[in-house]
C-alpha cells in the first residue's frame, strides 16, 4: 500500500487520532478581546445551557434561587422552576475540500489544514457532549453526517474529510470543476442545527463574499457560528515567488514576474482579504486565520487560548 505524503493529504486514521490532541483543548464560553478569536466586541459563546421543564413545589434541597415568586404568590406556596441541562446540543462542522483548497507553497496544503482543524473540532465538540455532525464541501457535490453522539457516525464523517480529501488529486475531466456553491450547501442543512446549536466554518480564507459573512451573521442570532479561515503565504504574497510553476491539475503556468503584474495582483489580493476581515470583524463573529506553515493542532490551541 502507497504511503500518503502527510502534507499533501489526509486519511482517517490521522483524523481519527486527533482525539488526544483534543483533550487538550478547551472552547472557551468568554474569549479574551486581545485574542484573535474576537470581533468588533468581546465574542461570547453560548454554554450548554439549561431547558425550563416545570413548576413544582419547593422541596428541601431545592435552591432557593429557582423559587418563582410571582408563582409563589398565586399559589400561596412557594414554587420553584426546575431546569435540566442541555448536554446533547447539536453542532455541524463545515469543512471545505473543494479544488481551490488544493494548494500550498510551504509545507502543508489548504485543504490539508482545513481538515485537521475540522476534525479536531470535531472531537472537541464530541468530548464535550454536544451531538457532532457535519458537511464536507467538495467539487461538484457534498458528503453530509447527521449530528450524533455516537463514536462511529463521526468517524464516518472524519472518513467523509479524508476521501474527498484524497480525490482531490485525482484527475478530473473538465465537467466536473464547477464546484459546490458554499451557501446553497449550507442552507440545505441548517436544519440539522435545530432550535440552537454550534455552527463551525472551515473555509478558504479568500473564498468567503460578504453575502456569506450576512448569512452567518444572521444565523449567530439563534446559534454559535465560529470562522476559520485557511490562507497561504504565497496566496498573500505573490512577490515571494520567483521562477515558480503552478498547476491547477490542468494546466501548468509558470508564474509572471513583471513588477506591475505582481502589483495588480497584490492589490486585488489584499483589498479582497481586507473586506472579508472587516465584514467579519463588523458582525462580531469569532474567527481565526491559518497559515500552511505551522503545525494546524498548534495554531488551533493557541486560537482559543487567545494567544494569537
Amino acid at each position: 500500500m502507497t504511503m500518503l505524503d502527510t502534507r499533501l493529504f489526509v486519511d482517517s486514521s490521522t483524523l481519527l487520532g486527533f482525539k488526544n490532541q483534543a483533550k487538550r483543548l478547551a472552547l472557551s464560553g468568554q474569549f479574551r478581546p486581545s485574542g484573535i478569536f474576537s470581533g468588533q466586541n468581546r465574542s461570547k459563546l453560548r454554554g450548554q445551557g439549561l431547558s425550563f421543564e416545570e413548576l413544582r413545589t419547593f422541596r428541601v434541597g431545592d435552591n432557593i434561587k429557582n423559587i418563582d415568586w410571582k408563582a409563589s404568590s398565586r399559589a400561596k406556596n412557594r414554587v420553584v422552576k426546575v431546569f435540566t441541562q442541555e448536554t446533547d446540543r447539536p453542532a455541524l462542522i463545515v469543512c471545505d475540500q473543494r479544488p481551490n483548497m488544493f494548494f500550498g507553497s510551504q509545507v502543508y496544503m489548504k485543504s490539508v489544514v482545513a481538515a485537521h482543524m475540522a476534525s479536531l473540532m470535531a472531537w472537541l465538540l464530541h468530548l464535550r457532549g454536544d451531538r457532532v455532525g457535519g458537511v464536507v464541501l467538495g467539487s461538484q457535490k457534498s458528503a453530509t453526517q447527521m449530528p450524533s453522539r455516537m463514536t462511529s457516525q463521526l468517524t464516518q464523517f472524519m472518513s467523509s474529510i479524508a476521501r474527498v480529501n484524497q480525490s482531490l488529486g485525482d484527475t478530473l475531466p473538465e465537467t466536473s470543476r464547477e464546484q459546490s456553491q458554499f451557501q446553497d450547501i449550507l442552507s440545505e442543512n441548517l436544519h440539522m442545527l435545530g432550535s440552537s446549536g454550534t455552527l463551525v466554518l472551515v473555509i478558504d480564507g479568500l473564498e468567503l463574499i460578504e453575502s456569506d459573512i450576512s448569512l452567518l451573521k444572521r444565523l449567530s442570532m439563534k446559534h454559535n457560528v465560529i470562522v476559520l479561515l485557511v490562507t497561504d503565504l504565497l496566496e498573500l504574497d505573490y512577490q515571494t515567488a520567483t521562477d515558480l510553476v503552478i498547476s491547477d491539475g490542468y494546466r501548468q503556468i509558470k508564474l509572471d514576474n513583471d513588477p506591475k503584474d505582481i502589483q495588480r495582483y497584490q492589490a486585488a489580493t489584499s483589498d479582497q482579504l481586507a473586506s472579508i476581515h472587516k465584514a467579519i470583524h463588523q458582525s462580531g463573529l469569532p474567527f481565526g486565520d491559518f497559515n500552511t506553515v505551522d503545525e494546524p493542532y498548534l495554531q488551533l490551541s493557541q486560537l482559543l487560548k487567545g494567544n494569537r
